[in-house]
């Protein structure tokens, strides 16, 4: 493999970013880790400082193309509110860097732009960064993603959908409050959430890829929904008849245009329920992620590449059904995203005993370096 860097060193700075954990929009000791990880290990690659995010740059003289590559840094929150690496972001930013500290000396015959991604979690990173590609005039971009559940080290995407579009949605109710022996006088919310969630209630049965019909609409591929939480009144409150209610659900497509009429949908239903029983509705957004979706033309490109150096880029059975906010690149500029493997048996991501594998930090410094090079 192409990578003239120390494994040893980088894995240190893998557990040292491990050790310092930082949620979406707080990275502030990892990105200083980073920087100054590049600093003493690169002579030419430039530092750009982006306040909330920051770029490293290798630019060689005459270029003419110039693609970037991303990696997110920021750590996930447990159920105990503290933040931990659980998805592998340690892993990912490592990899840049190595990438970065590999392609130093060496000429490419293009520039690279190494994007230190933050927020991915909350899907608020790369709307901020994508700002940014006029200016650097990035032509393509690629990024991976560590997997459970595939083989350690193998690189595996697919043509279409491999990360699916979300977002975090809340409808609230409103009436009136009235005491509890007078309820006549009041407007509960209980009955028309209750109404609601009947009708949501066939977006939590998966059947697979395919499209359906829901609420008037015909979906191009498959949605889903999951219903969070609900509440209304106050626990105890036994004198009271409440007049204020919320539904929290995360609603998902395979296409952004698809997650987008389902939105409406959704909320058009919930005013038709809202005014038979004399309610009003209001309603907001979190945690929006687009599609992340590889053309066939970028697919076969890095295949190929992969091929030319004895390795496979091997077609995945079937999506991803979280989400990935890389997707904003792509619909910027060409490119692709791709998985590698943690290993057949490893811990899910997300979950408390989920730690990045060290063995395939010099995978996927050789992938990058593969497409940079070619």
């Amino acid at each position: 493999m192409p990578v003239d860097v120390s494994i040893d060193t980088l894995v240190e700075l893998r557990k040292t970013l491990h050790a310092n954990p930082e949620a979406s929009l707080k990275e502030v000791k990892t990105r200083e880790i980073l920087k100054d990880f590049l600093k003493d290990h690169t002579k030419n690659t430039k530092i750009v400082d982006m306040g909330s995010w920051f770029y490293a740059l290798h630019e060689e003289e005459g270029a003419t193309e110039t693609i970037a590559f991303r990696a997110d840094h920021d750590a996930i929150v447990s159920e105990n509110g503290q933040a931990f690496h659980g998805c592998g972001h340690d892993g990912h930013s490592t990899i840049l860097a190595g990438l970065a500290w590999n392609l130093d000396e060496k000429r490419v015959g293009k520039n690279i732009v190494f994007l230190f991604q933050h927020a991915e979690e909350n899907g608020a990173g790369a709307a901020e960064v994508v700002k940014a590609f006029d200016d650097l005039a990035i032509d393509r971009v690629y990024g991976m993603h560590n997997w459970p559940g595939y083989e350690l080290g193998k690189a595996y995407s697919l043509v279409g959908t491999i990360y699916f579009a979300s977002k975090g949605l809340e409808i609230q109710f409103s009436g009136r409050q009235s005491h509890a022996s007078e309820p006549e006088k009041g407007i509960n919310p209980s009955f028309a959430i209750s109404e609601f969630i009947q009708e949501f209630a066939p977006l939590s049965q998966f059947d697979g890829y395919h499209g359906r019909d829901y609420l008037g609409h015909a979906y191009s591929d498959l949605i889903l929904g999951t219903l969070v939480s609900t509440k209304v009144g106050e626990p105890g409150a036994y004198g009271v008849s409440p007049s204020k209610g919320q539904v929290q659900m995360t609603i998902r497509a395979a296409k952004l245009d698809d997650l987008d009429h389902l939105t409406q949908a959704l909320l058009n239903k919930a005013e038709e329920i809202a005014k038979k029983y004399g309610l009003t509705v209001s309603h907001s957004t979190s945690d929006e992620f687009p599609d992340t979706t590889n053309s066939q033309e970028e697919f076969d490109r890095v295949q190929e590449i992969f091929k030319a150096h004895g390795r496979d880029l091997y077609t995945m059975e079937e999506p991803i059904r979280s989400s990935e906010d890389f997707g904003w690149y792509q619909k910027k500029v060409p490119g692709l995203f791709f998985l590698v493997g943690s290993g057949v048996d490893h811990a899910a991501v997300h979950q408390t005993n989920y730690e990045f594998p060290d063995e395939i930090i010099e995978d996927g410094i050789a992938y990058f370096t593969w497409i940079a090079e070619a």
